[in-house]
């Protein structure tokens, strides 16, 4: 993709926590602040483009679930190669995104 901005994936969460580039460099860091056993605040850390990226992901998925459907429905139409093939990177896409990584 030209043009991103945003931290290269895959990401992937790490046990502190932390959502960690491949690389092993954080990507965003999310703390919770404590106060007489009360939850006083909370504190997220990430470069502006990753954060958009992050705030988007809902979006993102909503999409990926439109264009698996349409494509699903173009294939039993016919036209299979190329919207196979979409309809396959949607499916692990949006798998990925509700946490049942293929």
């Amino acid at each position: 993709m030209s043009g991103s901005r945003h931290t290269p994936g895959p990401w992937r969460w790490d046990e502190d926590g932390n959502l960690v580039a491949a690389d092993g460099k954080r990507v965003l860091t999310a703390a919770t602040f404590l106060l007489d056993h009360r939850e006083l605040a909370a504190s997220i850390d990430a470069k502006e483009p990753d954060a958009a990226l992050v705030a988007a992901a809902p979006d993102l998925l909503e999409a990926l679930r439109e264009i698996e459907q349409a494509s699903t429905w173009t294939m039993h139409s016919g036209c299979m190669e190329p919207i196979g093939r979409l309809t396959d990177i949607a499916r692990t896409a949006i798998a990925r995104a509700e946490g049942r990584e293929t």
